[in-house]
C-alpha cells in the first residue's frame, strides 16, 4: 500500500518491494515507545512546531536503506546525506 503501488504508478524499477535486487527502505517499528512533541523536534531549523505538546505513542526504532543502517535507537548514525534522484516513467 505505501510502496508497491507508488513504485507502480510511477514505473520506479527495483522499488516497492523487500526482494532480493530490490531498492528497499525498511522501519523496525516500537509500538509501545511513547513521545511528546518539544518546539523543535522536527528537524527543519524553524523552531516552531504544530504539534508541540500532541503525544504519540508508537514510533520507529531503527531505519534501514538500501540495507544500511540509518538509524539506530532513533539517533541518526547515517554519515552524510545518501538520496538519489531516479527518473520515472510516463504513466
Amino acid at each position: 500500500m505505501t510502496a508497491t503501488a507508488p513504485a507502480r504508478a510511477f514505473g520506479l524499477d527495483g522499488k516497492g518491494a523487500i526482494a532480493e535486487g530490490f531498492d528497499a527502505d525498511l522501519a523496525i517499528w516500537d509500538p509501545e515507545a511513547s513521545y511528546t512533541y518539544g518546539a523543535d523536534d522536527l528537524h527543519d531549523n524553524t523552531g516552531y512546531n504544530p504539534f508541540e505538546g500532541t503525544t504519540v505513542k508508537g514510533m520507529p526504532r531503527h531505519v534501514l536503506s538500501r540495507g544500511e543502517l540509518l538509524v539506530r535507537d532513533r539517533a541518526l548514525v547515517a554519515e552524510a546525506p545518501r538520496g538519489r534522484w531516479l527518473p520515472m516513467r510516463a504513466g
